[in-house]
This record gives C-alpha cells, sequence and structure tokens, in this order.
C-alpha cells in the first residue's frame, strides 16, 4: 500500500488551497482495516468540515481511495512552511503495516509584517521621560498598504511624536516612529501591544490584523518615598594602651 499527499508547492497569502490525499494497493494482498491520520500546518487554517482521519474497510489489489480538503496560509513564508506527512495503518494477511507520505513544502507569497516595540528605560521615577520605539519589518515577498497604530495605558500621557503610522511597506523594508511617554502614577506599568492592519496581496485580499508580541513592563517609582539607610555610627570603644613601668620611654 502507498500514500501520497498533494497540494500546489507555491501559492499567495490570500488562497485557499486544496490538498488531495491518495491510497493505491499495489500488492497482490487484499489489504484491510486501512486507518489514515493526516495533520496540518501550525500556520495553516483548515476550512473544510474534517477531522483529518479516514478509515477503509478493504483495498482489493489495484483499487485506490481518495480525498480532497482545503487549508488557507495564515501568514506568508518566501523559505516555504514544512507539510506534515499523511500516514495509513493497514492489515494483510493479519499482520500490521505502517506506511507515510513524502514531506514536502509550499512557498506562500505575501506580506509578512512583523511589530517590534522597545522602551529605553525600564526602570524610572515619577515625572521622568522615557521613549519609545516602533518597528514595523516587511518579511515577506509582496508590498503592502500599512496602517499601524499604538495607545497609551492610563495614568500614561504622550510627551512628544506620534502614535502610528499609515504608509506602504516595501518586501524587505524596515520602518518605524516614536514617542516619549510620561507617568503620574508609581508602580509597574505593561504598555500595550502595537496593532497593524495590511492587506494580504497588496491591495486586494481581506484585512489581516497583526499583534506585537512586545509588551514592555516598566517600574515607575516616587523619588519622595525612597529612603535611604542612614550612616552607622562607629561605637567602638578606643583600644587603651598599657605602659609597662620602666619602659615609659619607648611609647615617646
Amino acid at each position: 500500500v502507498n500514500i501520497s499527499k498533494s497540494m500546489k508547492d507555491r501559492i499567495y497569502l490570500k488562497d485557499i488551497s486544496m490538498v488531495r490525499i491518495i491510497v493505491t494497493n499495489t500488492g497482490t494482498f487484499d489489504a484491510y482495516n486501512i486507518h489514515i491520520s493526516d495533520g496540518l500546518n501550525g500556520k495553516f487554517e483548515l476550512k473544510s468540515d474534517s477531522l483529518l482521519e479516514w478509515d477503509i474497510p478493504l483495498l482489493k489489489p489495484g483499487q485506490d481511495w481518495s480525498t480532497t480538503y482545503s487549508a488557507k496560509p495564515l501568514e506568508a513564508n518566501i523559505d516555504g512552511f514544512t507539510i506534515p506527512t499523511a500516514n495509513a495503518s493497514f492489515l494483510v494477511n493479519n499482520k500490521r503495516y505502517n506506511v507515510s507520505s513524502p514531506e514536502n513544502k509550499v512557498i506562500v507569497n505575501g506580506p509578512k509584517i512583523i511589530l517590534n516595540k522597545t522602551v529605553n528605560k525600564e526602570t524610572v521615577n515619577i515625572g521622568e521621560f522615557i521613549t519609545v520605539n516602533v518597528t514595523i519589518r516587511n518579511a515577506g515577498n509582496i508590498g503592502t498598504r500599512i496602517d499601524v497604530r499604538d495607545t497609551l495605558p492610563d495614568n500614561v500621557s504622550l510627551g512628544e511624536g506620534v502614535l502610528s503610522l499609515a504608509d506602504w511597506s516595501e518586501p524587505g523594508s524596515v520602518q518605524g516612529f516614536g514617542y516619549t511617554i510620561l507617568m503620574s502614577k508609581e508602580g509597574k506599568i505593561e504598555l500595550p501591544s502595537v496593532v497593524s492592519n495590511y492587506t494580504d496581496v497588496e491591495y486586494k485580499g481581506t484585512v489581516r490584523a497583526v499583534i506585537s508580541s512586545d509588551r514592555p513592563t516598566i517600574i515607575v517609582i516616587d523619588p519622595k518615598k525612597v529612603t535611604h539607610s542612614p550612616t552607622p555610627e562607629n561605637t567602638s570603644t578606643p583600644e587603651a594602651t598599657i605602659v609597662i613601668p620602666g619602659f615609659e620611654g619607648i611609647l615617646m
């Protein structure tokens, strides 16, 4: 028994791709109780109503069985995603056998927006400015229109700069913006993630939302509440000088 799994080796981010599995009995004996299991790369979304498992009671020599399902990529990858193998388990002459399909790769063309958010200080005093920098990198192979927006949490005010960027992002380009913020309350503050909206392929396709994995944390200190430890007093007793009669001149 042989099993094969196929799909297009080059697709676009907006595409829904068809996956086909074929099981063929190439031997000279009947194959019974054939169980087929498949898997999906985590960067793909299953678009068919399927558990990706099937059972075939019998395949006679020369017979084949096939099925299809559809999947959609969730992000671009110009190096290609590895597509998991499909596996078949079956009985021949009451003996259990297992076979797998060859491993494939699929290149997904499209923009791939990666966001990064950093701060120049992790601990500050109330009233002290912090600089926030946001970088936007297109790691894909197609340009796209981006709309990047940042927000401020409570008790944080904007000093200078802007909180957004709307622009065209070329493949391989790095863009960004920065601003300063001021904290008015002590404690631990976690800054929100940056959100970018962009289209799948140039101006076409659905709008996708990307949330930055960076959520910088800042510790804000009230300097008025910082206590300094007093310098300890010298309470040690001075050493006494013992003079032995007859040796007074030695100590002079």
